[in-house]
């Protein structure tokens, strides 16, 4: 049985215990382990989540070519949701509905808000490989899993090595103005944790100079 940590988290939602509340998914009696990705493959986020796709079937096909999960081929169900909230909630009701195993999506916090309450609800574990806000586990609930570092401890690292390797005062963040809704900058969430992780936070060693936000 392979070792991957996705894997791990499928087979525990086979057994029931990955998640509270709903039913066992129903590919639990099935000859294949469906894995819902719905994912933003148009629109300003999709140079994120077509890498992230085209990533995660390159492992679902060594997982199968290695005998599967559980003795069980995996089956990525791919479906496009762009990101306006309401096509990801709809999609992502859709694809709840089919009882997959699990949901592995979205690398941006935003979608993993919109999508994530309504896994939870019904019980299905929701891997989000590149979401990095570090509430969404308090927000959404303990069926959600970050793949990736939040940004709380990113902020940690970049304050440590601009204090140790750059000898640095002060730090300036920008970002790239995109428009997909309502996102906040990332830049924002990012100056506040590095200065929250800052030696001494009453003072100005990190304060943030500049911020552009989306």
């Amino acid at each position: 049985m392979s070792k991957n940590p996705i894997a791990v988290i499928i087979a525990l939602s086979l057994l029931g215990a990955a998640a509270p509340g709903g039913g066992a998914p129903a590919c639990a009696a099935d000859e294949t382990i469906r894995i819902a990705m719905p994912a933003n493959l148009t629109g300003e986020l999709s140079s994120l989540d077509i890498p992230t796709v085209n990533g995660a079937k390159l492992k679902a096909r060594q997982l199968n070519q290695s005998g599967g999960v559980l003795g069980k081929m995996l089956e990525l169900v791919v479906v496009d949701t762009g990101t306006a909230a309401a096509t990801i909630a709809a999609e992502g009701s859709r694809l709840i509905a089919q009882r997959p195993a699990a949901i592995v999506a979205y690398t941006d916090s935003d979608s993993v808000l919109t999508l994530g309450p309504l896994a939870q609800q019904a019980g299905i574990p929701f891997v989000t490989p590149g979401a990095t806000s570090p509430q969404l586990p308090t927000q959404i609930g303990d069926g959600l899993f970050l793949a990736c570092f939040g940004d709380n401890v990113q902020a940690a690292a970049g304050a440590e090595f601009l204090r140790n390797n750059l000898a640095a005062k002060t730090a300036a963040f920008s970002n790239l103005t995109v428009k997909i809704g309502t996102v906040p900058g990332t830049s924002t969430k990012l100056a506040v944790f590095l200065y929250q992780e800052s030696p001494d936070s009453s003072s100005s060693l990190f304060q943030v100079t500049s911020v552009t936000r989306a």
